[in-house]
C-alpha cells in the first residue's frame, strides 16, 4: 500500500525526534477519530492540520503513527519505529492511526479499507496479529467515536467491493544514486550519476582514513550529499563514539552512519552496542542524521532490537531498491562492482538533503509550556468512601492524563468510587516511592507524584 512520507506531505522538522520504537515491542493498534467536529476536506491538509494542533500543544510533532483521510490517503506521522502521543500507557505497545473525521460523522467505505490494509501491514511487519483497539480501550474518552468503535469491536470489517489501496513502489524502489568510499579508493572518485556519497571516517579507537578530508571535499564539489562511517568494534562504545565524532571530517547537514559487521579478526560488536553506540552518536551530534549499515545476516540473525537510528542502510546484493528483508530501508547497498553502489528512497538529491538537514536538537525549554507546580494537597478528608466534590474529579483526569484510567467505565466524575480507588492503587503499585503504600487512597506524596 502506498504511504505519503513525511517528505512528500510536507512535515515540518519534528520538534525534538520521538524515541525509536523496536517492532518486537507492538502488540495493539489502536484506531482514533479526531473529535468532536466532522472534517470535510482530505488531502495533505489533513497531517498538516493535525501537526498544526500537535505543535501548538508542545508534542514533537503529528502524535499519531499513520493518518488517513476519507479518500483513503495514507499518510505517515511517527510512522513504524517512532514512539507514538496518542493513548498514556499505549505510546509503546500500541501503533496508531487516526482516521480524519469528527462527531458523527461516518467514515468513508475507502478510509476502513486503508485502515485495515494498514492493519495488516503492521501485523506483518510485527509479526504476530495485533490486537485491534479503540482510543476508548486505553483510557476514559469518547474516541474513536460511536462508528469506529463499532467497527473495531466487530473486527475491522471491509466491504469486499472495494478496492484496496494501490501499493507503495517505493517499498520495491528507490530514485537516487550514491556510493561508498574508503582508503582503498583515490581521492578524486568518480562522481558520475551519483547524489549522494558516504565516506569510511574511523574504525575502533585508532584508526582514521587519510584521504576522508580529500574524499569529503571532492563530493562536496560536486554538490554531492555527505555521510561519514564508522567501522564499530566490540567494547569501548562512548570512546568509540567521541573517537568518530571528533575524528570524522563532517560539516552540518552530513549524514552519520555505523558500520556492523565483523571485523577483521572475525569479533563483532553485540545489538545492545552498537544500539549504545548509535544512541552516543546521536547524543554528541543532535544536529545529525544517524543510521546504521549492516548485511541481511546481521539484520535479521544478529539484531534483535530492530533500531536503526535514522534509518536503515541494508547491504545485500541484488536488484537495486528489492533487499530481502521486511522491515522498512533508507538505502540498499546493492553491488561492490566496480565500486560500493547504493540506492536510496529519495526522490531526488534536493530530497535527501532536505531531510539531512531537517534534525533539530531538543530545547525542552523552546517551544514547550513550561511544567506548571502541582496543586496543593487539598487534605486526606476529600478522598474515599462517600464523599462528592470537584476534587475527585481532578484526581481522576489527571490518572487518565497520566495512562491510569483503564477503571473508569464512566466519567470521572465526583462521587467517589472503586475505580477511583483501583486507578490511584495501579498508579501507586507503578512507582517505587508509593508502592509501599498502595492502598488505594491519596495522600500528599501520590498528590504530589501524580500531578508534577
Amino acid at each position: 500500500m502506498k504511504i505519503i512520507s513525511r517528505a512528500e506531505w510536507g512535515a515540518k522538522p519534528w520538534n525534538g525526534t520521538p524515541d525509536q520504537i523496536a517492532l518486537s515491542q507492538r502488540t495493539e493498534f489502536f484506531v482514533h477519530y479526531d473529535g468532536g467536529d466532522p472534517i470535510n476536506y482530505t488531502g495533505v491538509k489533513v497531517p498538516q492540520t493535525i501537526e498544526r494542533s500537535h505543535l501548538n500543544q508542545g508534542w514533537s510533532g503529528v502524535g499519531y503513527n499513520f493518518v488517513i483521510d476519507q479518500a483513503g490517503n495514507v499518510y505517515e506521522g511517527r510512522g513504524w519505529n517512532l514512539q507514538g502521543a496518542h493513548c498514556p500507557g499505549h505510546n509503546i505497545s500500541g501503533l496508531s492511526v487516526q482516521i480524519a473525521i469528527g462527531g458523527d460523522q461516518k467514515p468513508s467505505a475507502k478510509a476502513l479499507t486503508a485502515c485495515r490494509a494498514l492493519y495488516e501491514k503492521a501485523c506483518s511487519k510485527t509479526g504476530r496479529t495485533l490486537a485491534k483497539k479503540g482510543h476508548r480501550d486505553g483510557i476514559a474518552t469518547e474516541c474513536p467515536g460511536e462508528h469506529l468503535y463499532a467497527w473495531v469491536k466487530a473486527g475491522m470489517p471491509v466491504d469486499a467491493d472495494e478496492d484496496p489501496p494501490e501499493s507503495d513502489s517505493s517499498e520495491s524502489s528507490a530514485t537516487i544514486k550514491g556510493y561508498d568510499v574508503s582508503a582503498y579508493q583515490s581521492s578524486t572518485y568518480s562522481t558520475k550519476g551519483a547524489d549522494f556519497v558516504f565516506i569510511k571516517a574511523t574504525e575502533g579507537r585508532s584508526y582514521v582514513n587519510p584521504r576522508m578530508t580529500e574524499q569529503a571535499g571532492h563530493a562536496r564539489a560536486a554538490g554531492l550529499v555527505v555521510g561519514f562511517y564508522h567501522f564499530l568494534w566490540p567494547g569501548n562504545i562512548k570512546a568509540q563514539a567521541k573517537y568518530f565524532v571528533d575524528k570524522c571530517a563532517s560539516r552540518t547537514g552530513d549524514i552519520l552512519a555505523v558500520d556492523w559487521e565483523n571485523t577483521s579478526s572475525g569479533a563483532r560488536a553485540t545489538c545492545e552496542e552498537k544500539d549504545q553506540f548509535i544512541r552516543e552518536v546521536k547524543k554528541l551530534r543532535p544536529n545529525h542524521r544517524v543510521v546504521l549499515y549492516c548485511n541481511v545476516d546481521f539484520w535479521t540473525r544478529r539484531d534483535t532490537t530492530s533500531y536503526a537510528g535514522d534509518g536503515l542502510w541494508i547491504a545485500d546484493y541484488v536488484t537495486a531498491g528489492k533487499p530481502r528483508i521486511k522491515a522498512d530501508w533508507l538505502i540498499h547497498q546493492y553491488t561492490d562492482k566496480p565500486i560500493d553502489t547504493n540506492t536510496a528512497r529519495f526522490a531526488s538529491r534536493a530530497a535527501m538533503k532536505a531531510w539531512a538537514t531537517g534534525i533539530k536538537a531538543e530545547k525542552p525549554e523552546e517551544g514547550k509550556p513550561k511544567p506548571k507546580p502541582a496543586p496543593p494537597f487539598p487534605g486526606r478528608q476529600f478522598f474515599g468512601p462517600g464523599k462528592n466534590n470537584a476534587h475527585i474529579t481532578a484526581l481522576g483526569k489527571q490518572l487518565v492524563r497520566k495512562g491510569y484510567g483503564q477503571h473508569y467505565a464512566t466519567g470521572p466524575g465526583p462521587k467517589w468510587s472503586d475505580a477511583d480507588r483501583k486507578n490511584v492503587k495501579a498508579f501507586q503499585l507503578a512507582h517505587k516511592a508509593l508502592a509501599g503504600d498502595a492502598d488505594g487512597l491519596p495522600g500528599p506524596k501520590t498528590w504530589q507524584i501524580l500531578f508534577s
